[in-house]
């Protein structure tokens, strides 16, 4: 079988389960056969916080007043957001709560209840009757995520202050109504929650922008209200008004620092009609995605709720969440790794191309540029920050996520289940006693002389791939474990990290493993 020329690779970590032997392999390149290549390491230790089960930071843009017919459904007027939706995930089904006006619908998300019984279909303003002043009695969503030691951040456009709780009313582009935290007493009066709301300069958001691009320290949850244009909501500011707004901004959203850390979520809800827009972004969703389930506000919160293990607050209770858009959740077999692997298959990898065909199409491609100066392989080679990294090693290591060439922003790191090797594990003549340049070009940490140890692993049910064009080649790809890691000494607990561990636990096209890699 041959190889394409520009592959990528993965250096993985691969365990195994119940069908398998109850060892992990560490520290392989896999390279793609044909196809591409990916490479493993390993993840942080557990926060102090609970781990979301599919996200660790949510940002929520809320937009205003169309049907799902006005934005998606290939409507002329937005090709931005026809094409995000396209390329992730977006619901076709999503409704309002109430038949109502907006403040019901975010009441409804931020606090589980829309009060329709006191508000009706008024949009009143911050303690202006029909809506209780000092604000709604009750649990907010600050609430039950303060309960778990998470965070909450709000900006707004036009928002009256720079930082704190603001009950003015509406006036030229603000309206309080679309941001709902100062509707509460619990917020209203507590000067902790009251600080976490901040204003943002309009169209730039330059506070919000500048806030995701810190280094680390983000809130779980991040709020933006657009302006009352913006977000399409005024006479003379149409979808395509919106569409032009989210095209500035998304793609700075999606390049952020925040989600750089490739466990983060981008969602955008219009808030009433039905059904409306909803489109969901970001690493952990999946690709190409299309719900068309019935779901709300409502489900929404459940959603929030359930990915931190959170307690309810009212109307949610008992709903169903909207997972169906994420990727199944994992977690690194090594603690060097940083990254969460996004969970893939073969053929997501090799998009089912075989022999010669380009790799340009697939969601992983163009992979991990390598740092500068170096060559293809160097990303191959570059360690992670975490581990004992050599003098010299070029930092901060491998990214979480990479910008493909959809302009998707997905994980660079991935997780492949319930694979077997073609052959036994070999050594290749691809061996020394340095360090690639990329790691400082020293001597190896642990000694001696490594080499990189190969095999082919598939997920078909036979072992087909007898020319480069056999459609089974599409499910082969083609493993290392990489002299570097090895001589750094990066190795998970329990996994296998050289030939003769390779060729003792995992016998050829009998024992299953799962790997994990940085596609490169």
């Amino acid at each position: 079988m041959s190889q394409v020329e520009s592959r990528r690779s993965i250096q993985p970590v691969a365990r195994t389960d119940s069908k398998r032997s109850g060892k992990r392999v560490g520290l392989f390149v896999i390279s793609l056969m044909l196809f591409s290549t990916i490479a493993i390491m390993h993840v942080s230790p557990a926060q102090a916080q609970p781990t979301g089960q599919r996200f660790q930071y949510v940002v929520n843009i809320w937009m205003e007043n169309k049907n799902y017919g006005d934005v998606l459904g290939g409507n002329a007027c937005c090709s931005y957001e026809n094409n995000l939706a396209r390329n992730y995930s977006y619901a076709t089904n999503y409704g309002q709560v109430m038949s109502a006006n907006s403040l019901p619908e975010y009441l409804a998300f931020s606090g589980g209840d829309s009060r329709y019984s006191t508000v009706g279909a008024s949009d009143c303003d911050p303690g202006v009757s029909p809506c209780p002043s000092g604000g709604f009695s009750g649990s907010t969503l600050l609430d039950v995520l303060d309960s778990k030691g998470l965070t909450f951040r709000g900006y707004a456009e036009n928002y009256p202050v720079t930082q704190g709780c603001s009950i003015v009313g509406s006036s030229g582009r603000w309206i309080p109504r679309h941001f709902p935290w100062n509707y509460y007493s619990k917020i209203l009066t507590n000067s902790t929650r009251c600080n976490e709301l901040f204003g943002t300069t309009a169209s730039t958001d330059n506070e919000f922008l500048g806030y995701l691009n810190q280094v680390s320290g983000w809130a779980n949850f991040v709020w933006l209200t657009p302006n009352s244009c913006n977000d399409s909501h005024d006479s003379g500011c149409s979808a395509s008004t919106g569409d032009s707004y989210l095209q500035a901004l998304v793609h700075q959203i999606l390049t952020s620092k925040m989600f750089a850390t490739g466990q983060a979520l981008l969602v955008i809800t219009w808030d009433e009609y039905g059904p409306g827009p909803w489109i969901a972004a970001g690493p952990p969703v999946r690709l190409g995605y299309v719900m068309t389930t019935s779901y709300n506000h409502y489900n929404w919160l459940k959603t929030v709720e359930d990915n931190w293990g959170l307690p309810c607050i009212t109307n949610e209770c008992g709903l169903s969440n909207m997972f169906e858009f994420m990727t199944p959740s994992s977690n690194s077999f090594n603690p060097d790794v940083s990254c969460n692997p996004r969970v893939a298959r073969t053929t997501d990898i090799t998009d089912n191309m075989t022999g010669s065909a380009s790799l340009n199409n697939s969601p992983f491609s163009p992979g991990i540029t390598p740092p500068s100066g170096n060559s293809q392989y160097s990303a191959k080679r570059w360690l992670t920050a975490g581990g004992p990294t050599p003098p010299g090693w070029i930092s901060p290591g491998p990214p979480c996520t990479i910008t493909n060439s959809h302009s998707q922003v997905v994980e660079s790191f991935v997780e492949i289940d319930n694979v077997r090797i073609t052959a036994a594990y070999s050594t290749e003549t691809d061996c020394s006693t340095k360090f690639n340049a990329t790691n400082g070009g020293g001597t190896y940490t642990t000694g001696g002389t490594k080499c990189d140890v190969t095999a082919n692993i598939y997920s078909s049910q036979t072992v087909s791939c007898a020319i480069p064009t056999d459609p089974g080649c599409n499910f082969i790809i083609h493993t290392e474990f990489d002299q570097d890691w090895q001589g750094a000494g990066y190795c998970g607990p329990s996994t296998v990290c050289d030939t003769a561990q390779a060729q003792s636990q995992i016998t050829a096209q009998s024992t299953y493993i799962d790997v994990q890699g940085f596609v490169f």
